[in-house]
């Protein structure tokens, strides 16, 4: 039983580190984020943050990237 809880708490600390590294990144190109955006990230699952950090290379705006 500790164990499982050990290594969700390794997953949700990695989900964590890559919304914290998204949103430095995003606000380094796009400046400050609205409060849409940021919200979107707050609830952000492991997937969407990774299909999202994909579309951070093209995207013209920070709303695209969370669209």
């Amino acid at each position: 039983m500790r164990e499982m809880g050990g290594s969700q708490g390794i997953s949700q600390g990695a989900a964590e580190a890559r919304r914290d590294m998204l949103r430095t990144l995003m606000t380094e190109r796009f400046g400050p984020l609205p409060a849409a955006v940021e919200a979107r990230l707050a609830k952000a699952t492991p997937d969407m943050l990774a299909t999202w950090t994909q579309r951070l290379l093209s995207a013209p705006t920070s709303d695209d990237v969370v669209a």
